[in-house]
């Protein structure tokens, strides 16, 4: 059993098949097979300079960045992993 089967109840069986077995509601996407639901959301790829623009700290120019200073930025946006 594989990740997606063990969320879901179903192996995955082409983008169609397993399109037809699931159901987006808004953010919510839904197994028709198990009435398992997870939150979704955008993926976004930015740089730490847009990340430090967006929270406003610093000037966005690059520099070191301790790893006390990266968790407090992730912890602006809290974001649902599944």
């Amino acid at each position: 059993m594989d990740w997606f089967e063990s969320l879901m109840g179903f192996r995955e069986k082409g983008y169609a098949a397993t399109q037809n077995l699931l159901e987006l509601d808004g953010d919510r996407l839904r197994s028709t097979v198990n009435g398992a639901e997870y939150g979704i959301g955008t993926l976004e790829l930015v740089s730490l300079a847009e990340l430090r623009a967006r929270a406003g700290v610093g000037d966005g120019k690059p520099r070191a960045v301790l790893a006390r200073e990266a968790l407090v930025i992730d912890r602006l946006e809290p974001r649902q992993v599944i």
